[in-house]
Order: C-alpha cells, then sequence, then structure tokens
C-alpha cells in the first residue's frame, strides 16, 4: 500500500493502527504516534495509484480541532446519517484511545 518509513511518499508513518477504505477509494489510516509532533496521533491519507500520503487530521494541532491522543481506531459513516458537527476527528476517535490534554 505505502512504505511509511519512506518520507518521498509523504510524511511517516511510526506507528499506524487501523485503515479504512472509503467510498472514493481513498485509503485512511490511523497512526498512533503520527503528527506534527510525533506523538499525539494523526489520520492520514494514502493515495492508492501513487502510495503517497498526506495528513487529514493531525492529534497534535488545536486548530484543527480539540486535541487527541493515540487514535486506534477509525470507522466511516455514510453522510444520510447527518450527524451535525462531527468531523473526521470525530469519526478517527474510538472510545477507549480519546483523550483530552
Amino acid at each position: 500500500m505505502t512504505d511509511f518509513t519512506d518520507d518521498t511518499q509523504g510524511p511517516f508513518g511510526w506507528n499506524p493502527s487501523d485503515v479504512v477504505v472509503d467510498a472514493s477509494g481513498n485509503i485512511l489510516v490511523t497512526d498512533f504516534d503520527g503528527g506534527a509532533d510525533f506523538d499525539s496521533g494523526a489520520v492520514l491519507v494514502v493515495d492508492a495509484a501513487t502510495t503517497n500520503r498526506t495528513i487529514l487530521s493531525d492529534f497534535s494541532d488545536a486548530a484543527q480541532g480539540p486535541l487527541g491522543v493515540e487514535p486506534s481506531g477509525i470507522a466511516i459513516f455514510p453522510a444520510s446519517i447527518g450527524i451535525p458537527g462531527v468531523t473526521i476527528r470525530d469519526l478517527a476517535l474510538t472510545r477507549s484511545s480519546y483523550r483530552r490534554r
């Protein structure tokens, strides 16, 4: 899928923990230790065609929403559920992994 140790493909993936593919074919990966501080975690998007990675949500970046630590799971919900105010960060968290700083 991608070499998380190859920085030519995008941000490093230090500790990938879960993966899901959305309806558009985007590969979303939670990483315990990803993000700018290499500790709080991140959600990465892997382009299936190129294997390049980008950070979708950095759990150490307060500008992106509430801070979190070590996301351990991810799920995709259809838009038809219509949960107002739910962000990708909310969907990436599991109850056991979310801790506010």
